[in-house]
C-alpha cells in the first residue's frame, strides 16, 4: 500500500502538535499553601547552635529540595549534615562567613523530616524538623485525584499517537477525520484532568446574612471533617480591604458543619476585601483559599472568638512608619498606634528576593519602655502577615519562623511568660519569593489589647 504524500503540510501538522501539547502541559496547575511563599524558614536551635534555616522546595517533583543554613561565625562549627527522611546523609559544604548550603533530593512533594547534624566548638547536636507539603495537589490526600488526571493524560496521549498511526494504514481521505476525531477526544480528556486538578484545590464561596460572615469550602478531594488547630485554631481568616490594604482583620470562624463555617463581623468600613482563609489539613498539609467580595460597612458586632482582631490603618506606600537607619547595614520603621503605643520593625537595608533575614519587631508603651502587662497573642509573643500588592504572595508567619505550631520539631520556641517585659521585642525570620511592594502586618498583645501596625517594605 502507497502511503502517498501527506494532505496536512508537515507545518501545520507541527502546528497540531503543539496545540495538544500545550493542552496537556494545562494540567500542570499547583496549588498553594501561604500563597506565592512555598519555602520554609526556621529559627532553629540545634544543642547550644543557634541557626537560621531556609529550606527552598523544587519547582518540579522529583527535583533537589535547596538548603541554607546561617550561624553565628564564633560557634566555629566544622561538619554539617543533612537528610531528608530515611536519605544517607550529605555533608554541607561550609563557607566562613558562618553560612552553609547544599541540595537534597526530593522524589515527593509529601511532607518531608529533614535531620540535621552539627559538630563544633561545644560539642556535637543533631536537629530534626517537619517540612510541610509543598503543594496539596502533589500531596498524599489528593492521589486518587492525581491517578484520575495521570490516566485521563496518558489516554490523551495515546489517543494522537493511535491516530498518526492508523493515518498511516488507511488512506488519505480518512486521515484529515482520524486527526480530527483524536485532537478532539484529547483535548476533552485534558480539559476533564484539568477541571479535577483544579478542584483539587480548595475553593471558596461566603454569603453575608445580616452581620454574620457564612463561608463553604469545597475540595473533592478533602471533607474538612479533621482539620488540626493551628494556634488552637481550625481557621485563621483575614480580611484585608483593597486596593490600599488599610483595613485588617484577624478572625477565627466557628466549625457549623465540616466544610461550613460562620463568624461575626465586627466593626468595619464598607469595601471591597481579598479573605485567605489559612487551615491545615488532617495529614499536616497546609493550604489558604482565598476570595475577593464587598461588604458593607459594620458599625458594631459581638466577636466570635475573644482573639478577633480589627485595624484600620494607612494606606500602603503611606503607612507612618517611617525608616530611620540603624547603620549601613539595618534599619528602623516606627509606627505609632492610636494609643501612643509604638511598634518597630528593624529590617535590613537592602531586601532581596529569596534571602533569609531576620526582622526583630518590638512594642513600647507611650513612654518608651516595654510594656509591663506583655502577654502572648495566640501563644506567640508576636505575628506577622506579609502580602504583596498585587495579593500573590501572602504568608501567615510568627518567631520561630513560616512552620505552625501543629508541625512537630525539636527546635526551641519558648515565649516570655505574660506580663514579662521581656516579650515585647521577637524576631521573625522570612524570606521574600519576589522582587515587588509588600506590606508587613504586625501584631503583638499587652493587657487585654491587640496591636497592629503596618510596614511597607520595597524587595529588589
Amino acid at each position: 500500500m502507497a502511503f502517498g504524500k501527506p494532505r496536512c503540510p508537515p507545518a501545520k501538522l507541527g502546528s497540531l502538535r503543539l496545540l495538544c501539547v500545550k493542552a496537556l502541559l494545562l494540567l500542570a496547575v499547583p496549588a498553594h499553601a501561604h500563597i506565592g511563599s512555598p519555602d520554609t524558614f526556621v529559627q532553629a536551635q540545634i544543642g547550644p547552635y543557634a541557626f537560621l534555616l531556609a529550606a527552598h522546595p523544587p519547582s518540579t517533583i522529583p527535583g533537589a529540595l535547596e538548603l541554607d543554613l546561617r550561624f553565628a561565625p564564633d560557634d566555629q562549627i566544622t561538619h554539617i549534615t543533612a537528610a531528608l527522611d530515611d536519605a544517607t546523609p550529605t555533608n554541607v559544604p561550609l563557607v566562613l562567613d558562618g553560612t552553609a548550603s547544599t541540595s537534597l533530593w526530593s522524589s515527593s512533594a509529601d511532607a518531608h523530616t529533614l535531620h540535621v547534624t552539627v559538630q563544633g566548638s561545644r560539642g556535637n547536636a543533631a536537629y530534626s524538623i517537619t517540612l510541610p507539603a509543598s503543594s496539596p495537589s502533589q500531596s498524599a490526600r489528593t492521589k486518587r485525584i492525581g491517578l484520575l488526571e495521570t490516566r485521563s493524560g496518558e489516554a490523551a496521549v495515546l489517543m494522537v499517537a493511535l491516530a498518526v498511526v492508523l493515518a498511516l494504514v488507511f488512506s488519505k481521505r480518512h486521515r484529515k477525520l482520524l486527526f480530527a476525531t483524536a485532537f478532539v477526544l484529547a483535548l476533552l480528556l485534558a480539559l476533564a484532568s484539568l477541571a479535577h486538578r483544579r478542584a483539587a484545590t480548595t475553593s471558596l464561596t461566603a454569603s453575608l446574612i445580616a452581620d454574620q460572615l457564612d463561608f463553604t469550602l469545597t475540595n473533592p478531594a478533602e471533607t474538612f471533617a479533621n482539620l488540626i488547630p493551628d494556634h488552637g485554631k481550625l481557621i485563621h481568616l483575614f480580611l484585608i480591604r483593597e486596593p490600599n490594604k488599610d483595613v485588617f482583620l484577624h478572625l477565627h470562624p466557628v466549625q457549623v458543619a465540616p466544610s461550613h463555617f460562620r463568624t461575626n463581623l465586627p466593626a468595619m468600613p464598607p469595601g471591597t476585601y481579598t479573605l485567605f482563609a489559612d487551615m491545615y489539613h488532617a495529614d499536616g498539609t497546609p493550604e489558604t483559599a482565598m476570595l475577593r467580595l464587598t461588604l458593607p460597612g459594620q458599625s458594631h458586632s459581638a466577636l466570635t472568638d475573644p482573639d478577633d482582631t480589627t485595624a484600620v490603618l494607612p494606606p500602603i506606600a503611606h503607612s507612618t512608619a517611617d525608616p530611620s537607619p540603624v547603620s549601613g547595614e539595618e534599619e528602623l520603621h516606627t509606627f505609632t498606634l492610636h494609643d501612643n503605643y509604638t511598634l518597630t520593625l528593624l529590617t535590613p537595608s537592602h531586601l532581596a528576593p529569596l534571602h533569609a533575614n531576620l526582622f526583630t519587631v518590638t512594642l513600647r508603651d507611650p513612654t518608651g519602655h516595654p510594656p509591663a502587662d506583655m502577654a502572648l497573642y495566640l501563644g506567640m509573643s508576636a505575628h506577622a502577615v506579609i502580602l504583596r500588592s498585587d495579593d500573590q504572595v501572602f504568608a501567615h508567619i510568627h518567631p520561630g519562623g513560616t512552620l505552625p505550631m501543629l508541625m512537630p520539631v525539636n527546635m526551641t520556641m519558648a515565649m516570655p511568660a505574660a506580663g514579662n517585659p521581656a516579650a515585647n521585642t521577637a524576631t521573625i525570620p522570612y524570606g521574600f519569593p519576589t522582587v515587588g511592594l509588600y506590606r508587613v502586618f504586625v501584631q503583638m498583645k499587652h493587657g487585654h489589647t491587640v496591636e497592629t501596625a503596618a510596614f511597607d517594605l520595597t524587595v529588589n
